[in-house]
C-alpha cells in the first residue's frame, strides 16, 4: 500500500502505486484506521459504476437487470439469453466452475465473452476460463443458491456487483505510514525481503542472499504469492506451490490532465477494456471521480493497469512506451490528448495472485505446512 502525494495548485494530489482502496465497508480495517486516530473516507463513484468498450465507444457496464436489457454490448438474441438466467440449470453437484463457465451457464456464451471477460482482465489481470469462480466472486455463488437466481439476487441485494470503495485522506499509503510510525526507529523502508530463515529461535531475513533483520517472531502480512516465495524454505513442494499463484506482471500508469482538454467528463468508476483488445491496457481508473478529495479541481486523473497475459514483458518496457501505449487508447475513448501535463509509472512484479481451480483448498496445505513452524 503505497502512495505518492505531491502538491498541486497548494492543494495535495495522490496517486496510488497499487490499489485505489479497499471495498467497503470491512470492520477491521475501519476500525484500524481510527485506532489510528485516520478518517474512512467513501468513494463518490461504486466499484461497478464502470464502462464497457463497444464499437470504441464507452458503454456502461449492464450491472441491474434493465441494464442487461437496454446493454448495446449484446445483440438482440444475446439480450434475450441473458433474460433467460432465472431458468437456467445449477452446476453438477461438487463442481468447481471457472468464472466463464459460471456465465455461460447462467447468462450464455457471449455474456460472458463480451462482460465478464473484461471485468476479469480489467480487474483481476486474469483469464476468466482459468480462475475459480467461488474463489474470485464468492458472494455471487453464494447468491445463486440463496436465490435460485442472480436476476432475483440483484433485486434483492443492490451491492452485489459493486460496493463504494473507502480509502485515506492521503491516499492507502497513510494506513501504512500510520501502522509503522510507532516504529518508526525500527522500520526500513524500500527494502524488499525475498528469504526468511529460522535457527535458534530466531528469524533471519535476507534480501539477494544478505541478512536485513532479524527477531523472535516473523509476521507476514503479504499476498500468497508472495508469502510461498519468501517461506519456500518450509513448503514441501517448493516452487510448485509458489507457481500455482503466481499472477502476470503488471504497470500502473497515471497520466495527469488539465478538465478543459479532455471532452469526456470521465464519470464513474473507469474503464474495461475488450477481451480481445490489442493493446496491453487492461482497464483505466477515473482517479479523480474516484476519490475527488485526492486529486485537486480542474485537474483529470486516469490511471491504466497494462500487462496480464496481454504483454507478459511489461516490465521491460520503458516508461514513456509504457505513457504511450495508455495514451493512445484514452485519444480513442476519452478523447484525452496523447501527451499528459505529468505521468506516473510503477511496475508491479507478480501482479494479482492466480485464484485458479482448487485455490481454497491449496491455501489450506500452504497454511497448514507452515503451522508448525515457531515463532511465525
Amino acid at each position: 500500500m503505497r502512495s505518492t502525494v505531491e502538491s498541486l495548485g497548494g492543494q495535495d494530489l495522490i496517486v496510488e502505486h497499487g490499489p485505489v482502496g479497499w471495498v467497503g465497508p470491512t470492520p477491521e480495517t475501519d476500525a484500524a484506521c481510527a485506532a489510528l486516530g485516520i478518517p474512512v473516507i467513501e468513494s463518490a463513484a461504486a466499484d461497478s459504476h464502470r464502462y464497457l468498450v463497444h464499437e470504441q465507444q464507452l458503454v456502461p457496464l449492464p450491472q441491474s437487470v434493465r441494464g442487461l436489457a437496454n446493454s448495446k454490448v449484446l445483440s438482440v438474441r444475446e439480450r434475450l439469453r441473458a433474460a433467460a438466467e432465472k431458468w437456467a440449470d445449477f452446476a453438477p453437484d461438487g463442481k468447481e466452475e471457472t468464472v466463464e463457465e459460471f456465465a455461460s451457464r447462467r447468462f450464455g456464451p457471449a455474456f460472458a465473452r463480451k462482460v465478464i471477460a473484461p471485468l476479469v482482465r480489467g480487474l483481476f489481470a486474469d483469464d476468466p476460463r482459468t480462475v475459480s469462480m467461488s474463489a474470485l466472486f464468492p458472494d455471487v455463488v453464494a447468491a445463486e443458491l440463496q436465490y435460485g437466481s442472480l436476476t432475483k439476487a440483484m433485486r434483492s441485494q443492490a451491492g452485489l456487483f459493486g460496493q463504494s470503495v473507502r480509502s485515506c485522506p492521503r491516499g492507502v499509503g497513510q494506513l501504512a505510514a500510520a501502522l509503522a510510525a510507532p516504529l518508526s526507529d525500527h522500520t526500513l523502508y524500500d527494502c524488499p525481503v525475498d528469504g526468511a530463515v529460522r535457527e535458534q529461535g530466531w528469524w533471519f531475513l535476507f534480501r539477494d542472499g544478505e541478512q536485513v533483520a532479524v527477531g523472535r517472531q516473523l509476521a507476514v502480512c503479504l499476498p500468497v504469492q508472495q508469502m510461498a516465495y519468501v517461506l519456500r524454505e518450509y513448503l514441501p513442494r517448493g516452487q510448485e506451490s509458489v507457481a500455482r499463484f503466481q499472477g502476470a506482471d503488471l504497470a500502473t500508469v497515471a497520466v495527469l490532465h488539465r478538465a478543459d482538454a479532455v471532452p469526456d467528463p470521465c464519470a464513474g468508476f473507469g474503464i474495461l477494456a475488450p477481451a480481445d483488445h490489442p493493446s496491453p491496457v487492461l482497464g483505466v481508473q477515473f482517479s479523480h471521480a474516484i476519490f475527488p478529495q485526492h486529486v485537486p479541481d480542474g485537474w483529470v486523473l486516469l490511471r491504466g493497469m497494462l500487462g496480464g497475459d496481454a504483454d507478459p514483458m511489461i516490465l521491460q518496457r520503458s516508461d514513456a512506451e509504457l505513457v504511450d501505449m495508455l495514451g493512445q487508447d484514452l485519444e480513442t475513448w476519452v478523447g484525452a490528448p496523447r501527451q499528459p501535463e505529468r505521468s506516473w509509472v510503477y511496475r508491479i512484479p507478480g501482479g494479482v495472485p492466480h485464484f485458479g481451480l482448487g485455490h481454497h483448498a491449496e491455501v489450506a496445505v500452504l497454511l497448514e505446512e507452515l503451522s508448525g513452524i515457531g515463532g511465525l
